[in-house]
């Protein structure tokens, strides 16, 4: 199962979640966000530039013009579309990156009809609708994700904190690829607690 970790900021707490067995590491370039991260502070984007995971950069609604500048100057693998993006807005990306597109998910009993994105995105992104960007920390109902039949992999967000991992590995559709974590480990907003995703990781990997 492939974990993501999202809304890194600080320089020295990346440091340290990078010892770990993370595969992703989101970064919010939405300057709303009480995570945000700076493209322009040289020592992060050195840092970014360097990392041994996939380096995500997350936006929102954002003209596609500030999106390739900040990818390109921090040479990000992925591009995770976090707003109303359509189909092809996603599509002008594909070419040079990986497109993850969140995919906001609610009360209504039913996930929303995502065929005109195939061949746009590689990766969904579903996570617990909310009022503002950027999600709301709570959880949707999973059993939703046994109606999915599309043939593009999605990983799993909304409010995942310790204590998942037994309802995780409970999930048994094909297309689930993994899972982004963010609030729920956190200290305060964009500082995670290493200690807790350090345990939290080893459960969910550890039958992989």
């Amino acid at each position: 199962m492939r974990v993501k970790v999202c809304g890194m900021s600080e320089i020295g707490n990346i440091l340290e979640l990078v010892k770990l067995p993370v595969d992703l590491m989101g970064f919010i370039f939405y300057s709303a966000s009480p995570r945000a991260a700076d493209p322009e502070d040289q020592e992060l984007a050195r840092l970014i530039r360097q990392l041994d995971v996939e380096t995500v950069g997350v936006f929102v609604d954002e003209n596609p013009v500030v999106i390739e500048r900040i990818a390109t100057r921090l040479n990000l693998d992925v591009i995770q579309l976090h707003g109303k993006e359509s189909p092809e807005y996603c599509g002008e990306f594909k070419t040079k990156y990986k497109i993850i597109k969140m995919i906001s998910v609610g009360t209504d009993g039913a996930l929303p009809d995502l065929a005109a994105y195939i061949g746009n995105v590689d990766w969904f992104l579903f996570d617990t609708r909310s009022n503002v960007p950027g999600g709301s920390g709570q959880k949707f109902n999973w059993d939703l994700l046994t109606t999915y039949r599309l043939p593009v992999p999605f990983l799993l967000s909304g409010g995942i904190g310790p204590g998942d991992e037994p309802m995780l590995r409970q999930i048994g559709v094909p297309q689930f690829l993994g899972i982004d974590v963010n609030s729920r480990f956190e200290i305060k907003p964009g500082l995670k607690d290493i200690h807790l995703l350090h345990t939290f990781i080893e459960n969910i990997k550890w039958n992989d």
